[in-house]
This record gives structure tokens, sequence and C-alpha cells, in this order.
């Protein structure tokens, strides 16, 4: 039986528990990713804060799509750069286009 990738039945039609989960686990990855990262470079240093910061921004998407919100859209009000490419591909859809990116330029002006 070959070997299933964690939260691969996560949809964006998904349960909102399951898709919490996901979105969990796909936030603290990237956070331990970008730690290694850091930590490779000579003097690197990670924001030891941004896991939160991340937390945040997901407890944010989660009030949007709880007042009916489409789920991409909330994911790309939310998240931006990097993050929001790994954030699309833990719930399987396909990565931000430039039209998508220019919306929100990492500011979170639209709050």
């Amino acid at each position: 039986m070959p070997a299933r990738k964690p939260f691969s039945n996560v949809t964006r039609a998904s349960e909102p528990a399951l898709l919490h989960v996901a979105l969990v686990s796909a936030l603290t990855a990237y956070d331990a990713r970008e730690e290694r990262k850091a930590l490779k470079r000579r003097g690197g240093m990670h924001n030891h804060y941004a896991l939160a910061h991340y937390l945040s921004a997901l407890a944010w998407f989660e009030e949007k799509v709880a007042k009916g919100a489409d789920v991409r859209e909330a994911i790309v009000d939310c998240f931006c750069g990097r993050l929001l490419d790994h954030v699309l591909r833990a719930i399987h859809e396909p990565i931000a286009t430039a039209e998508e990116r220019l919306e929100h330029p990492c500011g979170h002006s639209s709050r």
C-alpha cells in the first residue's frame, strides 16, 4: 500500500476542524523549515515569534470563513509570499497567481 501524504484528503470544502488541523500542521512545518534555514546561515537569526504571527493569521482566516468568505480568498487575504503558497499547497490548491499577489502585497492593509 503506497504511503499517503498527511492530510491528503483535505480540500477547500473540508469540514472546518480538519482544515484547521491541516493548516496548523502546515504552518508549524513552514516555521520549522525557516528556522533550520536560518541556523544554516552564518549568524542567521530566526524570528521566534513567527509561529505566533502565523497562527494569528490563521485565526483571522477562520473568522473570515466563519462569516462566509471563500476559503481561497480568505487565505490570500491572510497570508502572503512563500507562506501563502505553502498554505495553499497544504489544502491542495494551486499556488497564488500574480493577480492574487498584487491584490495583497503582505501589508495586511485590507484589515
